[in-house]
């Protein structure tokens, strides 16, 4: 390699690692980095004048590996973590046997000072933080293997005119002004569609990715691409399948009158008979429904594999929940369809709720979101279908607004969706058999009056009773039932409200739809934003939130737990995921050291129950434990706080068990999908003049970036690759995969200690980070100050710490050397716990206690033991873990 090259190439990196005692053999072709302090210690670094580079005036060390220097286990010395022991035996392990016969006796003897320093490098915790900064250098400075192998000399200033640092620098470059002659490396349909996808990342406005197509389009001779307004709508509208539905412009009226297209301008609402006028696009007086079949063929598509599963070969398991699958409700529906619609069906969940897009107007949107079933959670969550929008002042009239969108579904049932999956072409009956939504937009979609007013529970007939608001106290009360609604339907006619039952919803028409058991309570709203929040304001007071809060900011979360609490001084502006934390993990260890035992029985009720629906499989007998465990906590909450505790959110509760018995676990249908839904939709949103229009161009454009995709992706382009891959998609280096695990590193050659110990193959390597089901898990070695991910769940039931984690490619073994976690037999509720907890089996709650007096176990299990992540807590002199229920990001 000529020496020139060589200093460009330390020059470079050094610059931004001067600090580093990093000592690393790149790659053979490349050259073998030497840490600053180490090349000043035999006199090979001059400084600048300017203190900013180090020159290398000897190549004598490029040559000299790194590996072949003798070493002395009386210099080794290791700090790495908790497991000290033995970590200093591997670490002794690890510096003996070093092979010295390729070295010379003067190289030997010249090379002292430089094995003390490797030595210190290789085995010491700054090594691993060194080793990825050098390593990121490497890639961003990366130099050909043929410029190493050649004999070029490369101009030092030539290379700093190459990469200007000041614009000063970049306006006086050579051939700046001049026209550009580089030859492109793209076709214009793959530059449309990184056009395409950079508007929908950013969810630019038309007028800016007019812009963009128009800057684009300057840079070629002649344009290559359409750049007015006018022509992207033309060529981008995805969906032709897309209605116009007129309302009323009186502000008093807002009544539906039909398709857009089929009004003149001299039209009278049938109302009101007020003259209507033109309605245009830019007005806010239509709504739209959009045909979901595309956006259910792709998702089915992208998944066909699990719709497959779900469809032809999934077994039922009597007894469990472990998915929509299982729920009472579904098998129910799937028995009654025939055999042969038995294998090309597909079933919906549904959501609208309001959002207002702007903070000084009263306008709000109303979309009506589809949620496939039969695609795998995570990518139903992220998956979600708008198939309607209502923007307006007023709230939507749910008698109209619902009744195009039953309309559109039973059409679509009827008729099918032609689709291929695993290279069968099917017709695919569609049907919405779930609807969740809050409990200000259940009411209207169902026909029922507000849960503030009397008989306004959704599921029974609770007649309420008045303390400054509509409660719901303890009663004994009948259930809603299909008959009953319709015979108070048929009150109406009389105009008479029965039970509440206001109008006859459209919902009743929906193809297979059950207008009481098929709406759900919301977990999300009711139970986070509602109960959680409602009961830990009771509890939680000024003078004892900074002593909860002390405790609160020493907790650790693995990345599982999406959004670490914030302070408790902000409760108020929690999102709901920050309330989940807050209820599963943090609360009842925090509120064991200040309320009374009576107290901390009954917040774990509500614990303990919502941690069992919340998991990935739940038995018959847990889920009939959580719902007594629920009647009771409402029960005693009735006792402690008077009937002003008694919320609608509260009554909930004696309904969710039921709700999971017929559609499955919590997670399978809550709101925090069709939430996340609507903040996307708002950010597409620019101005307040064509709000649907907006929409509806955010929409079509991401469709059409599906559908460029399809055509292009088979095909190999660079730019293509580059762009679309790495700046969409989280960019990792080095990582290995074998089985459904991902190791991310290079990965160590593991100790000889560890291999002889533990019957290791010879050739393993050690990692620290691994993925597994979409959870990551961390060695205990790398720590962080902000997160815990090492302590894990195994499927025997056992509790451990995460060392290190071997892998074989060749053998494919995979294995974890871990510490295990005693639990004590102690429970976190004390050792004083009442008959009732004890009958409800309140003493197995998830929550453990970890035992004062801990064994170093270590021990190696296979890596596919490990089931799930947990959370570690430690308050003052006690300990405890807590499993995750689920490793679902919703």
């Amino acid at each position: 390699m000529a020496n020139d090259t060589k200093k460009m190439y330390f020059k470079m990196c050094s610059e931004k690692l001067l600090s580093s005692y990093a000592v690393r053999k790149l790659q053979s072709s490349r050259s073998k980095i030497k840490s600053k302090k180490f090349l000043e210690s035999h006199g090979d670094v001059q400084d600048d004048e300017d203190n900013r580079m180090p020159h290398i005036q000897s190549s004598d060390y490029w040559t000299q590996s790194a590996e072949n220097c003798e070493v002395s286990s009386e210099n080794c010395q290791i700090q790495r973590g908790s497991m000290i022991d033995l970590e200093n035996d591997r670490c002794e392990h690890n510096c003996a046997n070093q092979n010295d016969s390729s070295h010379s006796e003067n190289g030997c003897s010249d090379n002292d000072d430089y094995n003390k320093y490797s030595t210190f490098i290789e085995n010491s915790a700054v090594y691993d933080q060194r080793f990825d900064e050098v390593e990121d250098l490497h890639e961003r400075y990366y130099i050909p293997d043929d410029l190493f192998n050649s004999d070029v000399e490369v101009d030092d200033e030539n290379q700093r005119k190459l990469k200007p640092q000041t614009l000063e620098e970049l306006l006086n470059m050579d051939g700046f002004a001049e026209t550009i002659v580089t030859p492109t490396k793209t076709s214009p349909l793959h530059l449309l569609f990184l056009i395409i996808r950079f508007s929908v990342m950013n969810k630019l406005s038309v007028s800016t990715l007019s812009g963009l197509l128009t800057l684009v389009n300057s840079i070629f001779k002649d344009p290559i691409f359409p750049e007015s307004r006018y022509m992207i709508d033309k060529f981008f509208n995805g969906n032709p399948n897309t209605y116009f539905y007129a309302i009323c412009p009186n502000e008093k009226c807002k009544a539906h009158l039909g398709k857009l297209e089929d009004l003149d301008v001299n039209s009278q609402c049938r109302s009101c008979n007020k003259l209507i006028g033109k309605i245009d696009h830019a007005s806010d007086n239509f709504y739209v429904m959009i045909d979901p079949s595309e956006g259910i063929i792709n998702a089915l598509k992208s998944n066909e594999k699990h719709y497959d599963y779900v469809v032809n070969h999934r077994i039922h398991e009597i007894g469990h929940y472990k998915d929509i699958y299982d729920g009472y409700l579904y098998q129910k529906f799937v028995s009654s369809l025939s055999p042969e619609d038995q294998k090309q069906y597909v079933t919906v969940t549904f959501n609208s709720d309001g959002a207002a897009p702007f903070k000084s107007s009263p306008l709000s949107v109303w979309p009506i979101y589809l949620m496939v079933n039969e695609i795998p959670p995570q990518e139903r969550f992220k998956n979600i279908i708008t198939c309607a929008i209502w923007f307006n002042r007023k709230k939507p009239d749910m008698k109209s607004f619902l009744k195009e969108f039953v309309l559109m579904i039973n059409n679509i049932s009827n008729k099918g969706i032609s689709c291929t999956i695993m290279g069968k072409k099917l017709d695919l009956k569609l049907y919405s058999l779930v609807c969740c939504v809050d409990s200000v937009a259940r009411a209207p979609m169902q026909g029922l009056t507000q849960f503030n007013g009397k008989f306004g529970c959704n599921w029974c007939l609770h007649p309420t009773t008045w303390c400054k608001s509509s409660k719901y106290p303890i009663k004994i009360i009948p259930l809603r039932t299909v008959e009953g609604m319709l015979k108070d339907i048929a009150c109406l006619r009389h105009k008479y409200v029965s039970h509440g039952v206001k109008s006859a919803t459209p919902l009743l028409k929906l193809n297979r739809f059950d207008i009481i058991e098929g709406f759900t309570p919301d977990y999300m709203h009711c139970v986070l934003a509602g109960v959680a929040k409602q009961i830990s304001g009771y509890f939680i007071n000024n003078e004892n939130s900074d002593f909860y809060q002390e405790y609160l900011n020493k907790m650790k979360f693995p990345h599982q737990v999406c959004r670490i609490t914030r302070p408790l001084s902000y409760s108020k502006y929690w999102k709901c995921r920050e309330w989940e934390n807050w209820i599963l993990y943090a609360s009842l260890p925090l509120f064991s050291l200040t309320l009374e035992q009576d107290d901390i029985e009954y917040w774990a009720l509500l614990v303990r129950s919502l941690f069992i629906l919340l998991k990935v499989d739940i038995t018959d007998t847990e889920l009939d434990r959580a719902d007594e465990m629920l009647y009771y906590f409402v029960t005693k909450t009735q006792e402690k706080f008077k009937i002003r505790a008694m919320t609608f959110n509260m009554h909930q509760l004696l309904h969710i068990c039921k709700s999971v018995k017929n559609w499955g676990p919590l997670w399978a249908h809550s709101a925090f999908a069709f939430e996340s839904g609507n903040h996307e939709l708002l950010q597409a949103i620019h101005s307040g003049r064509g709000v649907i229009s907006q929409i509806l161009r955010y929409i079509n454009i991401n469709q059409c970036s599906k559908k460029i995709e399809k055509q292009i992706f088979p095909e190999n382009c660079e730019i293509l690759n580059k762009y679309c891959i790495n700046k969409l998609r989280t960019k990792v280096k080095k990582t290995l995969k074998l089985s459904n695990i991902r190791y991310f590193g290079k990965g160590v050659k593991t100790s000889e200690l560890y291999i002889n110990t533990y019957n290791l193959p010879s050739q393993c390597k050690s990692y620290r980070r691994m993925i597994k089901n979409n959870c990551t898990y961390v060695s205990n070695l790398k720590a962080c100050a902000k997160s815990d991910n090492s302590k894990a769940l195994l499927t025997d039931g056992s509790f451990v710490e995460l060392i290190e984690f071997f892998v074989d490619e060749k053998s494919k073994t995979e294995l974890t050397l871990c510490r295990i976690i005693k639990i004590s037999k102690t429970s976190i509720l004390g050792n004083n716990i009442s008959k009732e907890a004890k009958k409800l089996k309140l003493d197995e709650i998830h929550l453990k206690q970890v035992s004062s007096t801990q064994i170093k176990n270590v021990m190696v299990i296979p890596t596919a033991s490990i089931e799930s992540i947990c959370v570690y807590i430690i308050i003052d002199d006690k300990a405890y873990i807590c499993p995750t229920p689920n490793l679902y990001y919703y």
